[in-house]
């Protein structure tokens, strides 16, 4: 049943990587200093990856209970390493607040 978390966390991890690189590259070709907010395509990923996150949670039945848990955890760890890149820790604080939720997947 969690035979995709592997696929998941890769495809997260690319996205996170290609963000960065992305917008390093934009940086550099324009003569600016990278920042140390993250830019427009990490700003995008993130984006991405939370509304991810918010259709895992939204799916009612899940195969496994802790396959369900597990991509969840995975995706909420890839969040955080973006809003920490990226200078968007008022995010974190409704991520932390669902995992600690009772009703977390």
């Amino acid at each position: 049943p969690n035979w995709y978390l592997p696929i998941v966390d890769c495809v997260l991890n690319n996205l996170r990587k290609i963000a960065y690189d992305s917008d390093k590259e934009t940086k550099a070709t324009m003569g600016m200093i990278m920042p140390t907010a993250g830019g427009k395509n990490q700003r995008e990923a993130y984006d991405l990856i939370r509304a991810f996150l918010n259709l895992c949670n939204q799916k009612e039945k899940a195969v496994g209970a802790r396959s369900k848990k597990m991509g969840t955890l995975f995706i909420v760890n890839h969040l955080f390493k973006l809003a920490i890149r990226i200078n968007l820790l008022r995010g974190t604080a409704l991520f932390i607040r669902s995992v600690d939720n009772p009703h977390f997947p």
